[in-house]
């Protein structure tokens, strides 16, 4: 308490004064807890829950980290997993001599649901190829026209824009294969 009155008179009126008077108040009751502490025993027991905040602390560190792990491993097989949809799609198409250009995959990604990893919906965007054929393979047939078909109530928007028959064919052989409903498929071809 001398050494905190002679540093007290020695600051004067400064600006630091109460900061001061705060640290050293901390201080002389630390002095004064101390010996009360040992006498109780309850010095160990501070350690103690110390200790054991500090383990509680880094175990909720490691299972935030674990988690964020956890994530990134499931972005990666989901990554992985689209681009194996990409090259089956890409491989079925070429049968029809169309290119694929650009897909876009919602998957269940619900950990909970019994869908866990099922496709929910696909948007496909695709180009017809270029083939180089000779004039001597090309045959000449007559074109058919075929009346336009309606699958909806919207008619409208059918009859504006039908889907071709390699749509549909596509839309069948994708809605066969991954079990996804026709519904949930869109397919253009450019």
């Amino acid at each position: 308490m001398i050494l905190n009155t002679i540093i007290m008179n020695l600051i004067g009126k400064s600006s630091y004064k109460k900061y001061i008077s705060v640290i050293s108040g901390m201080i002389l009751m630390l002095i004064i807890i101390t010996p009360v502490l040992e006498i109780m025993n309850i010095e160990d027991t501070i350690d103690l829950h110390i200790a054991s905040n500090n383990v509680s602390m880094e175990a909720a560190n490691f299972k935030n980290s674990l988690r964020k792990m956890e994530e990134k491993q499931i972005d990666e097989i989901f990554a992985e997993y689209k681009e194996k949809i990409w090259k089956d799609i890409e491989t079925m198409l070429q049968e029809d001599e169309l290119k694929l250009a650009d897909i876009s995959i919602e998957i269940n990604r619900d950990e909970n649901s019994p869908n866990f990893g099922y496709i929910n919906k696909m948007n496909i965007k695709m180009k017809k190829e270029e083939v180089n054929n000779k004039k001597d393979d090309v045959l000449n047939i007559k074109r058919i026209e075929i009346d336009p078909i309606s699958f909806s109530k919207n008619r409208k928007n059918d009859e504006a824009n039908p889907p071709s028959a390699i749509e549909i064919r596509i839309k069948n052989k994708l809605s066969d294969f991954y079990n996804i409903k026709g519904d949930n498929i869109n397919i253009s071809i450019q």
